[in-house]
């Protein structure tokens, strides 16, 4: 605020309130980094999807807005494992369960014990089908 950074003190008031919103919806508190990880995830993802439309609406002003506001958010999020280190974790995985095909994407799922602040899910499991459909 004393920076008069309009644009970070909007944002950083945006995850409170996803925060606060997200403890009443539980009905329990929020304590743990990884939980708040995956809040900010959600507010990326909700603001690229706002880029993408305010882009195909020819409106450059807002998903310029909305790419500064991903910018800031990303700086609140652990470092993210790469494509590799989850690709590796995944063949693991895959040897552990004995999956074979596409249809063992549930039990692969479940052996992978990574922490979704720093690999998020939909990634984890676009690299399983990925791999399990090269598998073939």
């Amino acid at each position: 605020m004393r920076n008069k950074e309009r644009t970070r003190l909007s944002v950083v008031k945006s995850i409170l309130s996803d925060i606060t919103y997200a403890e009443k919806a539980q009905g329990k508190s929020i304590k743990s980094d990884s939980e708040i990880a995956v809040l900010i995830q959600s507010a990326i993802k909700k603001r690229r999807e706002s880029i993408a439309s305010f882009e195909s609406a020819g409106r450059s002003d807002l998903a310029s807005n909305e790419t500064e506001e991903v910018e800031i958010l990303q700086k609140y999020l652990p470092e993210q494992l790469s494509e590799r280190e989850i690709e590796a974790e995944v063949l693991k995985a895959i040897k552990e369960t004995g999956a074979q095909s596409v249809k063992d994407i549930g039990k692969v799922m479940k052996a992978i014990q990574l922490d979704p602040a720093v690999a998020p899910k939909s990634l984890v499991a676009e690299l399983v089908k990925k791999v399990l459909a090269s598998a073939k």
